[in-house]
């Protein structure tokens, strides 16, 4: 069995946000937004650091409406890098389900292209809560906390 990369004592010297995003019926998973790769690597227990990204499940997931954290650096927040995040959630969360529960009513690719519609936008709608978006003069997209 892998252990879990989770840290359960998080350092929060280094946070710029976080917040909840709700799937399913009673589910959501914690999204942290770091300032650099120092206190995205001080709060996941991966013991590689050749990542910028992590989806960590919870260990004690079926006792709790917690089912796993997405940990993100703030100056790589885009949106290839936030569903490759969001789709290891899907993806997980999916694994841990009952597949004849799942598929019923709708067909599995719709009901999984409706939960990955729910949670992105459930994503997006709370990060423009905490930061400002504007383009730069060279397209780049310009992420500033909001005041």
């Amino acid at each position: 069995m892998i252990e879990s990369p989770y840290v359960a004592d998080k350092n929060l010297s280094d946070l710029s946000a976080s917040w909840r995003v709700q799937f399913g019926k009673r589910h959501y998973v914690d999204v942290f937004i770091w300032e650099s790769q120092k206190g995205l690597f001080m709060n996941t227990g991966f013991t590689e650091k050749l990542y910028a990204g992590a989806y960590i499940a919870f260990p004690g997931r079926g006792k709790t409406g917690l089912f796993g954290e997405i940990h993100l650096l703030l100056n790589m927040i885009g949106a290839g890098y936030v569903s490759h995040e969001l789709m290891h959630l899907i993806y997980d969360w999916m694994s841990d389900r009952d597949m004849k529960e799942f598929t019923s009513g709708l067909c599995l690719n719709e009901r999984t292209a409706y939960l990955m519609s729910d949670v992105t936008t459930d994503f997006w709608d709370k990060f423009y809560n905490f930061y400002d978006v504007a383009s730069s003069k060279d397209g780049d997209i310009v992420s500033q906390e909001v005041v």
